[in-house]
This record gives C-alpha cells, sequence and structure tokens, in this order.
C-alpha cells in the first residue's frame, strides 16, 4: 500500500500546533463548528456539482475533526484525574463506537421512509447544533468548557 504525502502522524503534529495556537477549548469548539457545517456540502452534492463538493467536504471535515479529536482528547486528559484517565478513554470510546452502527441503522431506516436528502439534512442540523452547544453557557458568566479553559490559561 503506498504512503499518501500527509499521513495520520502530519495531521496529528499539525492538529496539535493549531490547538497549541487557538488554545485546545477554543480549537474544540471552533473546529465542532467547521465540522459541522461542512457536513451541509454533502446533501448539497445531492442536488448537483457533486466532486467538488464533495472534495471540499472532504478537506473540510477532514481537517476540523482532526483537530478537534485531538483537541478533545487533551481536554478530557487535562480534566479527567489521573486515576480515571483509562475508564474516561474506554467509556468515550465505547460511546463512539456504538454510536456509529446506531446511527447508520437509524439514518437508514429514515432515509428509506423520507428521502436521503432530507435526513442528510437533518443530520447536518444536529451535528452543527451539538458543536454550537459546546458555545453555551452553563452558569452566568461561565461556558461548558470553563475547567478546560482555565487549563489552557494555566500553560
Amino acid at each position: 500500500m503506498p504512503w499518501h504525502p500527509i499521513d495520520l502522524p502530519s495531521l496529528q503534529v499539525g492538529a496539535g500546533r493549531c490547538g497549541e495556537s487557538l488554545g485546545v477549548w477554543r480549537a474544540t469548539r471552533v473546529c465542532g463548528l467547521l465540522a459541522g457545517a461542512a457536513i451541509f456540502l454533502v446533501p448539497a452534492a445531492a442536488l448537483g456539482g457533486a466532486f467538488p463538493l464533495l472534495l471540499a467536504y472532504q478537506l473540510g471535515y477532514g481537517l476540523a475533526v482532526t483537530v478537534r479529536s485531538v483537541s478533545m482528547t487533551t481536554l478530557q486528559q487535562r480534566v479527567a484525574p489521573a486515576g480515571l484517565q483509562g475508564r474516561v478513554a474506554g467509556f468515550t470510546q465505547a460511546v463512539l463506537l456504538v454510536t456509529v452502527p446506531v446511527g447508520a441503522l437509524g439514518g437508514g431506516t429514515l432515509a428509506a421512509a423520507l428521502g436521503s436528502v432530507t435526513v442528510l439534512v437533518a443530520s447536518a442540523a444536529v451535528a452543527l447544533v451539538s458543536a454550537a452547544g459546546l458555545w453555551a453557557p452553563v452558569r452566568e458568566g461561565r461556558t461548558a468548557g470553563e475547567g478546560a479553559r482555565l487549563a489552557d490559561q494555566a500553560q
């Protein structure tokens, strides 16, 4: 299998640098929004101009999710106590692995009933709203990642 010039370790190093320059909490929130917005390119491709739209989706979503994943792992390690990091990482992986087949089954069933473009637009909207939720204030003057933001400032 030939190696691509942009391999996974290179992307992870770049993602780490992006997270460092923005701060991991800000990088997580910004890249979550970018990834959520990029998903709208998939149903748009069904309407015409598929190749350039799907190429833009792959680039935008791929880069945003890479940075977001590295930033989320960093946040997870900063916030979770040392004795619980294995459990937290294991739980996170279990949730992520379970949601893929459940989402595929539910999405396929809905697409059969409502049409694929409708379900793809709704899925993109859910992803964008979920990412936007990271910006919501939890208590007066604080957001959901206040502890992570404070950890960013401590470094």
